[in-house]
C-alpha cells in the first residue's frame, strides 16, 4: 500500500491554493464526497465553501484517526 507524507500536502500553498478555488466553484449548498481523505483538507475547503454536508471516507485507519482529530 503507497502511503502518503500529510504534512508536505497539508502545507503546500500552490497545491491547496488550486484546490480551494477548483472547490469553492462547485460545493456551495451541495453535499460533498471525499474519497481518500487523508488529512481532511479537502473536506475542509468544501465546508469552507458552503457544502451542506460532507462525506469523509479512507481505507487507512491512521487517517480515519487523524481526520477524527483534526475535526
Amino acid at each position: 500500500m503507497k502511503t502518503y507524507d500529510h504534512y508536505s500536502l497539508f502545507t503546500s500553498p500552490n497545491r491547496n491554493n488550486w484546490f480551494y478555488n477548483q472547490i469553492k466553484k462547485v460545493c456551495l449548498n451541495k453535499v460533498c464526497l471525499d474519497i481518500g481523505t487523508g488529512s481532511g483538507i479537502l473536506s475542509l475547503f468544501a465546508i469552507q465553501s458552503g457544502a451542506k454536508h460532507v462525506y469523509m471516507i479512507d481505507h487507512n485507519y491512521n487517517c480515519i484517526e487523524m481526520a477524527k482529530d483534526i475535526f
